[in-house]
């Protein structure tokens, strides 16, 4: 079980044919199980007592009712906000830059935007899949196995994804439901959507995962914001330790202390005993 080659969707002329927004309009039905996926990390080895070239991966899992609600919160949220502010960007309110429309909110207000879409999340999720590997990982336990699944040597990212998606996705077959798999893209959309097609499509929507760009997909905004918490809660922590803390830290590490129960690292999974191959 594996994701297999980019599947790309085809130009939209015929009056017949969905568009990816009518794909992304259509994937919230109920009865369905939604998840998120983003990713983040940290270059380098910027505390001592961290591993090196850190790399991390989650999915947000929600039902679809309680998207439903989440998203119309986080539109509500950012009409609000106003300043043509698109998405919760969770980079950005921490630390805009010169060009960020966030650069023209207070701290208050991004302080509120920052607990707002928190709240959102805690009220959202039902489970919050995770995989992460270091530098140092990477070379001694991942690299070999991703050489002897694929033939061929990957990046560190690319090979996270890899494995990620290998326990994700069987994992999510054997639960029974209908699974909408939506992850942010980090290349130009020419559509609203691209998809990538898995090597067994049964039960996912579309077939594979959709990828999408956050500012058109609220659900993509959680994620990133659960990603950017845990890659930077140990930042966080130390700053409070030393009495350095930012405005953010003391929301950033109570919130992602709020969320440990609902974390599952993917490769804690139970095994799908009828895979027998693995393709990229």
């Amino acid at each position: 079980m594996g994701i297999a080659t980019w599947a790309p969707m085809k130009g939209h002329s015929k009056m017949n044919e969905r568009s990816g927004r009518d794909i992304l309009y259509e994937m919230a039905v109920p009865g369905r199980m939604l998840v998120f996926i983003d990713d983040s990390g940290t270059p380098g080895k910027p505390l001592p007592d961290l591993a090196a070239d850190f790399h991390f991966l989650c999915g947000v899992a929600m039902t679809s009712d309680a998207y439903a609600a989440a998203k119309d919160r986080i539109l509500s949220e950012l009409l609000t906000i106003g300043n043509g502010i698109r998405e919760f960007h969770t980079v950005e309110i921490v630390n805009p830059s010169k060009t960020s429309p966030w650069r023209g909110v207070s701290l208050d207000a991004r302080q509120e935007a920052l607990v707002a879409a928190i709240d959102v999340l805690k009220g959202a999720a039902s489970s919050i899949l995770h995989c992460f590997v270091s530098g140092e990982q990477y070379d001694a336990e991942l690299k070999p196995r991703i050489l002897a699944a694929v033939g061929r040597a990957q990046s560190p990212k690319n090979a996270l994804q890899h494995v990620f998606f290998n326990s994700l996705i069987p994992f999510l077959q054997r639960t029974g439901e209908d699974v909408a798999i939506v992850m942010d893209s980090v290349a130009p959309l020419s559509n609203a959507i691209r998809i990538q097609a898995a090597a067994d499509p049964i039960r996912l929507y579309e077939g594979g995962v959709i990828h999408v760009d956050s500012k058109d997909e609220p659900g993509i905004q959680l994620a990133d914001l659960t990603a950017y918490m845990v890659n930077r809660v140990y930042h966080a922590r130390q700053r409070l330790m030393e009495g350095k803390k930012n405005p953010f830290d003391e929301i950033i590490v109570d919130a992602v202390f709020d969320l440990l129960p609902k974390f599952i690292n993917v490769l804690e999974l139970p095994p799908n005993k009828s895979e027998s191959s693995t393709q990229s």
